[in-house]
């Protein structure tokens, strides 16, 4: 893999936040009919990137953005000024640095806490991405192997990953296999 710039980093970071920002808003518009919007270039260049902090705790609760935001919206909603946008849509009622705030994160905190005691937030999180990595192999073409079992399903899958392993494409020291865990994989 190429090594990329420190420049080439942060454009993949701005495009990130872009992009997370554009799904957010989206969710919002749609659920919960509101709108993000920032007057200022630099003020809406500082709050995408704040937008990404929401991101990561969708990684590390295992919950989805429209979780988030439907915990987050109506919690911040009690706070909210009183003035809407031209298109007759509420904004966020609170800054988008007060809606990343740690105050925030601990009502998600508290929220898993109450609604999900047994951890079925990770239960379904590994369910959405297994059934991500199952519609991948169909999309790809790839059989997949679902007569019996899951089980069947990964045993395939370890034979390819193997099989493509074996074959040169990918090539990798046995001994750095053994030592990473899979961090994030939902099979295990």
């Amino acid at each position: 893999m190429a090594r990329i710039s420190p420049e080439g980093r942060l454009q993949l970071l701005y495009d990130l936040a872009l992009v997370w920002r554009g799904n957010l808003e989206k969710i919002l518009n749609d659920k919960h009919d509101r709108s993000l919007y920032v007057f200022t270039t630099k003020k809406q260049e500082r709050e995408r990137m704040l937008l990404l902090s929401l991101r990561t705790w969708s990684l590390k609760y295992k919950l989805t953005p429209e979780e988030i935001l439907d915990v987050l919206v109506p919690f911040w909603s009690k706070f909210e000024r009183k003035y809407k946008n031209n298109k007759g849509r509420k904004g966020l009622g609170v800054g988008v640095s007060t809606f990343c705030s740690d105050r925030s994160e601990e009502v998600l905190k508290k929220y898993i806490a109450e609604n999900h005691p047994n951890q079925e937030n990770i239960q379904a999180w590994r369910a959405r991405e297994q059934e991500k990595c199952l519609r991948r192999d169909k999309i790809k073409g790839q059989p997949v192997f679902l007569k019996t079992s899951l089980r069947d399903y990964v045993a395939s899958y370890q034979k390819r990953i193997s099989k493509t392993r074996k074959g040169g494409s990918i090539k990798m020291d046995r001994g750095d296999f053994i030592k990473r865990r899979w961090p994030g994989s939902p099979w295990v």
